[in-house]
């Protein structure tokens, strides 16, 4: 009988293999409104625009059609699902719960490093401010969200978070502008003093407004009020 040890296992995929790249570049194309709601998309242009075959991005699609972000049509041709807005606040609503609760798991196990981390970047965020550049300023928010990820250390959470994000990059830069982004320096500047104290329901409820107040810059017209967007309930 062959013993355990002498069994051939598959080999392990790269963290990073082209069919996450895939789903990650094609995800950052429709949070970005670069594939329109209702755009018709084949695995073969999409595997040229990529320079891939269509082997990963089949795979990416089918992640994507799990999502609920694109639809198959027939064997070769996928359409970006249309949500309708209200589908839309809904989702970002469930990443705003979800996020705030991974700052609640971040909060108790975050370390005098990564507080020191988070300051150096807030501290970059503020700098940043003075400038012109949105999509420097999302990046480096991007650098301080992916600290939390770490520290969290829930990667169940975080493929929950994935799957109901619809905006990417390029729609949080352009929801910016000069009053916005020094709103979201004072909420960060909120959130890293919870991180200090080790305050799990105040990191919670920090990021909880933070980003709901994101959320509806992301997705309602400037002169609307903000109020109308969401149910925004408790706070604390």
């Amino acid at each position: 009988m062959e013993s355990p040890s002498s069994k051939q296992f598959p080999e392990l995929q790269r963290p990073d293999s082209l069919a996450v790249q895939a789903y990650r570049a094609i995800r950052e194309y429709i949070a970005s409104g670069e594939l329109a709601p209702g755009e018709a998309i084949t695995e073969r242009s999409l595997a040229v625009r990529l320079g891939v075959s269509p082997t990963p991005v089949r795979e990416a699609l089918h992640r994507l059609e799990f999502e609920g972000l694109t639809k198959r049509r027939d064997r070769s041709k996928s359409s970006v699902v249309d949500h309708s807005p209200e589908t839309i606040r809904q989702l970002m609503y469930i990443e705003v719960v979800l996020r705030a609760a991974q700052a609640r798991f971040a909060a108790a196990n975050m370390t005098d490093d990564d507080v020191a981390e988070l300051e150096g970047i807030v501290d970059e965020l503020k700098n940043a401010a003075d400038g012109t550049d949105r999509a420097n300023i999302v990046e480096i928010g991007r650098r301080f969200d992916l600290v939390i990820i770490r520290v969290a250390d829930n990667q169940a959470l975080q493929n929950m978070i994935d799957s109901v994000s619809i905006f990417g990059s390029v729609a949080k830069a352009r929801a910016l502008d000069d009053t916005r982004t020094g709103l979201a320096i004072q909420d960060h500047d909120v959130i890293l003093d919870a991180f200090r104290r080790r305050d799990p329901a105040a990191a919670e409820a920090a990021v909880r407004g933070h980003l709901l107040t994101t959320a509806d810059n992301l997705i309602k017209p400037r002169h609307e009020p903000a109020s109308k967007a969401y149910p925004r309930g408790d706070k604390g």
